[in-house]
């Protein structure tokens, strides 16, 4: 009742809902409603929003609601919402203002977005914002967020960033994350990303996971995504699961452990 009551009075009487939510004591309840009400303030007045929780005592709620305004800011004015973050202290909340603002964005921009991930210093900042670029662009042009990141440089960021890539492709499409895999070299990269694709499609697609784990070339990681997507895939076609274990390159304990479990 009390979270609808000051829903309500945002749009009414912005500093009566803000005043009831001050006289509760500090708590999850607290939390929850400052959470809440970051969206609804954000759409009029994201100034007014930010100007309230840089006055918050530092901690979890005000990193929270800090974040749901840079979010939201970043969707509707991105540019206004970066001279902000901007000014931030160096440190994890600038970093992770932009990679709030860098998400929004994309979902709008995915270009300008990614233009400007691109354009930050090497750090966590930088990596933030890739990452947050990618899991927007991912949902609404993937082949064009993979082009993006075939032109980084080699190195972590490159490899991250195509695992990230993989990892929320194939939610949405894994037979096209999938074959995205197959334009990669072998090596830490491909493996990286190819195990991100196996924990992703595991739950709904154990038999495909299963096959791609095989093609991973690091045997310790190779042998426990293996492992991991048998377990799952004798939940659903206990069967298909054996006959494939059985013929595998997993290890005679690995297949007698798996095989001894109950239907």
């Amino acid at each position: 009742m009390l979270n609808t009551v000051v829903h309500r009075l945002m749009w009414q009487d912005r500093d009566a809902a803000v005043g009831v939510i001050q006289q509760l004591p500090a708590g999850r309840e607290r939390d929850n409603l400052l959470s809440g009400v970051s969206w609804q303030w954000a759409q009029s007045d994201p100034e007014g929003a930010i100007a309230f929780a840089q006055n918050l005592p530092e901690g979890n709620a005000r990193r929270s609601f800090l974040m749901s305004v840079a979010s939201q800011w970043g969707a509707t004015d991105p540019q206004r919402a970066l001279s902000w973050a901007a000014n931030l202290p160096e440190g994890q909340e600038r970093n992770q203002a932009y990679g709030s603002i860098a998400s929004s964005w994309a979902g709008q921009s995915p270009a300008d977005a990614a233009a400007f991930a691109a354009s930050l210093p090497d750090g966590d900042a930088r990596r933030n914002a890739v990452t947050a670029v990618i899991s927007g662009w991912a949902n609404t042009d993937p082949e064009a967020a993979a082009v993006w990141v075939a032109g980084f440089p080699q190195g972590q960021l490159r490899d991250n960033a195509a695992a990230d890539l993989v990892s929320s492709w194939a939610h949405q499409d894994p037979v096209g994350a999938a074959n995205y895999l197959l334009t990669l070299q072998p090596g830490e990269s491909r493996d990286s990303a190819v195990s991100r694709f196996v924990g992703s499609i595991n739950w709904e697609y154990p038999d495909m996971a299963a096959r791609w784990a095989e093609s991973i070339s690091d045997e310790r990681t190779r042998q426990q995504q293996m492992e991991q997507a048998a377990r799952q895939w004798l939940e659903t076609d206990r069967a298909a699961a054996e006959q494939w274990i059985q013929a595998s390159n997993l290890s005679d304990d690995q297949k007698q452990n798996l095989l001894r479990r109950s239907p």
